[in-house]
């Protein structure tokens, strides 16, 4: 943005100074000439005097609208304290990795895209192989799920088959039970036979030899004694030897009625006994057929927990993959040169900002920590399109590093990050409310600055401040180069952001192929 100076005034403020990590010196941006404080490191410097650069170049007019837009000052390189020009990193029983020199920005760039596409194959070859085990690891879940499900089967048909037997056992018993009441039956009909017999001829023998008449079939007695005598011995020798005959025939019935009572009962016990067997037998196999099932569910639930274990953790890679990727982008697209836009995604992240911040103990006199704020650029940046990476740069140098010297018109409380609004005329540069609105003011004029033809409908967010279509500088600016004059008076201004942006960036590539 263009600031009227007067050549009048011939003192220039405090001006920090940017020291490049590369050389691991001061570095004087265009119109600066800090004095050393000779009892002071070569890393130590001391705000100086001096005279600011002529304006050379005038590009809002009166009676161009871009004139009644905020002119942001024209400020100095930030102060930062420098870093070593090479470094080693080693760790247990680790290669050193010897990393090159700061000033070879473009060496160092490439050592960090191939440490990131080293990581980008590594990344790749784990998840290659995470995904192969994943594979196996359900295909084994697979066949042992088979495997348990052929035993349950089993199981449950050696149940059945059990179960069969048992019932044919069963049905078996119930048939001799009822054969065995049978034959009991019997036994006691030839039992009571056998009695009945025995009586009859006991009372036939008796009555033959009372009544001295012969049962069916003897003679009758004479009733001559000694023919009388022997008649009567006949007679009991013929009864005896009938009642021998038919008690025995008696007896051998019972005998057999009561060996069958004994066989069916044996067989009918051998029944009952293996039915018994057979069900004992079922629910063994019921038994493990249910440990088997048990074991199955424990298994498809520790599968399932392997399963989402190992999703998350693919999960993990892939986004260690893409970052990885980001990243092997991000450090081919780092050079800041006279071509590079202003519009485009930022390539480092809030935590590279914030941590290159605090890196040398720096401390920012902002409404919000530096870590929020860092975030709020990449966040706004996106939003608008704007690189706040380098708008990140920026600000560094227009603020003293988010210093806010007391001879500014800015305040830290003022949460203006770049100078809007401020110039010699002018008793004081804008404030906003809070930091993102800040921020928010800051993309959006570069948006305006950049991009010919911009309407305040083609913002993100409800503009902060300004109609593009009011803005004389609308799309003067599509490179950061083309800010020098413009946005500042001073024509190095363009330099003093690459200074700022080449040390940010020599940094964060350096920490991560160290990392």
């Amino acid at each position: 943005m263009m600031r009227a100076r007067s050549r009048r005034r011939r003192t220039r403020l405090a001006v920090t100074v940017v020291v490049l990590l590369s050389v691991g010196a001061a570095v004087q941006p265009a119109g600066a000439s800090p004095r050393q404080d000779p009892g002071a490191t070569d890393t130590t410097v001391t705000p100086a005097v001096t005279e600011p650069p002529a304006a050379t170049t005038t590009v809002a007019t009166a009676t161009d609208p871009a004139a009644t837009a905020p002119q942001p000052t024209d400020i100095g390189a930030a102060a930062t304290t420098p870093t070593t020009a090479a470094a080693t990193a080693t760790g247990d029983g680790a290669a050193a990795v010897t990393v090159a020199s700061s000033s070879d920005q473009p060496a160092l760039l490439q050592q960090a895209v191939d440490k990131a596409n080293r990581e980008v194959a590594g990344l790749a070859d784990q998840l290659t192989a995470a995904e192969e085990a994943d594979v196996q690891a359900r295909e084994a879940a697979a066949k042992r799920d088979q495997d348990l499900e052929a035993e349950r089967v089993q199981e449950e048909d050696l149940a059945k088959k059990a179960r069969s037997q048992a019932d044919e056992a069963r049905v078996e018993g119930d048939k001799l039970a009822k054969s065995l009441k049978n034959a009991d039956e019997v036994r006691v009909g030839a039992s009571e036979g056998w009695m009945t017999t025995v009586g009859k001829l006991r009372t036939f023998s008796v009555a033959a030899y009372v009544a001295n008449s012969a049962p069916p079939g003897l003679p009758t007695l004479e009733e001559a004694d000694s023919l009388a005598a022997s008649r009567r011995r006949e007679f009991l020798r013929s009864s005896g030897r009938a009642h021998v005959t038919r008690t025995r025939e008696a007896e051998a019935e019972v005998a057999e009625a009561e060996t069958t009572v004994a066989d069916l009962a044996k067989a009918r016990s051998a029944k009952v006994d293996e039915e018994q067997r057979q069900l004992e037998i079922e629910s063994g196999h019921l038994g493990k057929a249910e440990a088997v099932t048990d074991e199955r569910s424990s298994a498809e639930q520790a599968e399932l927990t392997r399963r989402q274990s190992a999703a998350e953790q693919r999960l993990q890679v892939r986004k260690d993959l893409e970052r990885a990727n980001t990243i092997a982008k991000q450090f081919t697209g780092l050079s800041l040169d006279q071509t590079t836009a202003i519009n485009g995604e930022p390539l480092l992240t809030g935590e590279d900002l914030s941590r290159w911040f605090t890196a040398d103990g720096r401390k920012a006199n902002t409404t919000v920590s530096i870590q929020e704020l860092t975030n709020l650029y990449v966040e706004e940046g996106r939003s608008e399109g704007i690189r706040a990476d380098i708008a990140f740069a920026q600000s560094i140098l227009e603020t003293g590093s988010f210093g806010y010297p007391s001879y500014g018109q800015v305040k830290g409380t003022d949460n203006n990050f770049a100078g809007i609004g401020a110039c010699d005329s002018c008793t004081n540069g804008f404030g906003f409310p809070d930091a993102r609105t800040g921020v928010r003011a800051q993309m959006q004029l570069l948006k305006i600055y950049a991009n010919p033809g911009l309407t305040a409908a083609q913002f993100a967010n409800p503009k902060v401040r300004w109609d593009p279509e009011k803005l004389g500088v609308r799309g003067c600016c599509p490179t950061w180069k083309d800010l020098a004059g413009v946005w500042a008076s001073n024509t190095d201004y363009f330099s003093q952001i690459q200074t700022v942006w080449n040390e940010i960036v020599t940094w964060v590539v350096k920490d991560y192929v160290l990392s």
